[in-house]
């Protein structure tokens, strides 16, 4: 089974905007056509990617794993597309994070890196964790220790909550 990109790339915009319609905007197909490739998708796959709702598109199980590997695929051609166009700095090192942990990491960006380090920074915002093990990212921040036994972990920090007195 060949799985073009055109096709994955399709499928990343179907999943990641909830439906046909929404997706048009970016892929500039008809409803149409995208409903016919993502059922080619399927049909090639063999398992139903999405719940077709009348409030848009739901992923299936079999979906939500192909969306995960379709981003890997992604990220790739990505890194393809800056090495061929000569813009990739010395080295990329992917930071994964959750939404929190990446708005504050970006918020003091200045204080970890500068353009002089040759490096770039590129923040994965998720709430899934990252196989970092299949290089999706380099460094992984969460809120509770590695499970996988070949990755290291430390505490670096404590996340408080503010403290909200109560309104009566």
């Amino acid at each position: 089974m060949d799985i073009g990109w055109d096709d994955l790339r399709l499928f990343l915009d179907v999943a990641r905007l909830g439906g046909l319609s929404a997706a048009t905007g970016t892929t500039r197909l008809s409803a149409a056509t995208l409903g016919r490739r993502v059922t080619a998708l399927e049909k090639q796959i063999g398992e139903p990617l999405f719940v077709r709702q009348q409030t848009g598109y739901r992923l299936t199980p079999v979906g939500e794993e192909l969306l995960r590997r379709a981003e890997d695929v992604e990220a790739a051609m990505q890194s393809l597309s800056r090495w061929r166009e000569g813009n990739l700095p010395d080295r990329i090192v992917r930071v994964s994070a959750g939404p929190w942990t990446s708005a504050f990491v970006s918020a003091h960006i200045g204080e970890i890196w500068t353009v002089d380090d040759g490096i770039r920074v590129e923040l994965v915002t998720t709430t899934d964790r990252v196989d970092i093990g299949r290089r999706a990212a380099d460094i992984g921040i969460r809120s509770e220790r590695p499970t996988e036994q070949w990755l290291a972990g430390r505490q670096s920090g404590k996340v408080a909550t503010p403290f909200i007195p109560d309104a009566a």
